[in-house]
């Protein structure tokens, strides 16, 4: 019977470590969390790095802030040293099984006159942490936000 026990308990530890793996949502984490995606998404954040074409453009973005509220409305606030804080907004939820967010900017492509689209892959997302990486206009930008 002690070596059944042992077989069974073997079965139910790999399929705890099978299910840890399966369980980490994004490449760079977290493996668990007890809050959904959509209440860690709920933040102000702020740039800790911000990286365009693999160049560090980090100090460029300490006057930004992104903003996702609870009722699916995103702001991207930019405030300069000098004059009136330039606020961008748009829709955001989260899309692709919760791997992106996408976000539909108020004001429409003043060329085509169509909606404007961003998708945002997440790399990780904890309480304090948002990684995100996105194409915007022919340039890869990787944001790390707090």
């Amino acid at each position: 019977m002690t070596l059944f026990r042992t077989y069974i308990l073997g079965i139910i530890l790999l399929a705890l470590a099978f299910g840890q793996i399966s369980c980490r949502k994004y490449e760079d984490g977290p493996n668990f969390s007890l809050r959904s995606k959509e209440e860690r998404v709920v933040n102000t954040w702020l740039a800790q790095s911000v990286f365009r074409n693999d160049l560090d453009e980090t100090g460029q973005y300490t006057s930004y802030s992104m903003v996702f509220e609870r009722n699916g409305r995103f702001s991207w606030i930019i405030t300069p040293e000098i004059g009136d804080p330039i606020i961008v907004g748009a829709a955001w939820e989260l899309t692709s099984l919760n791997l992106q967010i996408k976000l539909t900017f108020d004001e429409k492509d003043p060329i085509s006159g169509e909606t404007r689209l961003l998708y945002m892959d997440i790399r990780r997302l904890t309480e304090n942490e948002l990684w995100l990486s996105y194409l915007f206009e022919g340039d890869y930008y990787d944001l790390k936000l707090n």
